[in-house]
């Protein structure tokens, strides 16, 4: 029975061969779709109601319904964020509302 179990199992484990491929066809598709979604628009850009197709494939359906009566958008390069400097404590420009007597006081 041990003999069996073991012919079993490893006749529904992948190979690493196989597994190499099927990462490699994860990989390519992957590419291929984001290359095909950035084809329509470049950095510099402007998106108005005439041009509104270019953007239909890759904003929601509310941001597509606002282009084509009105709105525009200017595309822009992506670039790093730098969530650091945008998550500081900026100085208080009032004091606080809450407080010790003495600190109202003063």
């Amino acid at each position: 029975m041990e003999h069996f179990s073991k012919d079993v199992r490893s006749a529904r484990e992948w190979t690493a061969a196989s597994r190499m491929v099927l990462a490699a066809l994860a990989a390519l598709t992957f590419i291929a779709i984001a290359a095909v979604a950035r084809a329509g628009v470049q950095p510099g850009d402007a998106i108005t109601p005439a041009n509104a197709s270019k953007v239909k494939d890759l904003v929601s359906p509310g941001v597509y319904y606002k282009i084509e009566n009105g709105m525009t958008m200017k595309i822009v390069p992506s670039g790093r964020i730098d969530w650091l400097l945008l998550t500081r404590k900026q100085p208080r420009s009032t004091p606080p509302r809450c407080g010790s007597a003495a600190t109202i006081a003063a």
